[in-house]
């Protein structure tokens, strides 16, 4: 009887795959304190995500309105109303946002356990983790195993991919 779904491309590759994104993942955490805020993040991204998440808790569609600048968000530092891409919504991913500012919201100004730009970079760690084990889940069977995880290692250890977690 032949194996099928995630048992048959894993195989005794698996074990490497889920190591290698295992280890990317601590590497992600462990480098958290190294980053810092890059210029589309401080323009953008923790503004919409910001909003986005305040509309999706509470419902009110002022947090949709980006010329509003009376929010209680706003009284919180960095204040990020002063962005003069506020008026872009559609110059930024919604769902990354969303998952950070809510990741911001949890980790750093309720529970006070993480610096907020830091919890702010931790959804997108997870999320790309998340991206090279599923990427060699779909590559595996069609461009080999060998072939895979060469992709995932490459990709996991591109500079650029890294320094855009």
């Amino acid at each position: 009887m032949e194996k099928s779904g995630l048992r048959a491309n894993l195989g005794k590759t698996g074990f490497w795959i889920i190591v290698f994104v295992i280890i990317y993942i601590i590497s992600g955490i462990i480098t958290l304190k190294n980053y810092s805020i890059s210029w589309d993040e401080g323009l953008g991204n923790l503004f919409f995500g910001e909003r986005y998440l305040h509309y999706f808790a509470t419902r009110n569609p002022v947090y949709l309105n980006f010329k509003e600048p009376d929010l209680p968000i706003h009284q919180r530092v960095p204040n990020l109303f002063d962005s003069p891409w506020r008026n872009h919504p559609y110059e930024f991913p919604p769902f990354a946002d969303t998952a950070s500012a809510l990741s911001t919201e949890a980790l750093a100004f309720r529970l006070g356990i993480m610096d907020p730009i830091d919890a702010f970079h931790l959804p997108k760690i997870l999320i790309s983790g998340l991206l090279l084990g599923v990427l060699y889940w779909f590559a595996a069977p069609r461009m080999g195993k060998f072939a895979a995880f060469l992709g995932i290692l490459t990709l996991g250890l591109y500079p650029r991919f890294w320094g855009d977690m």
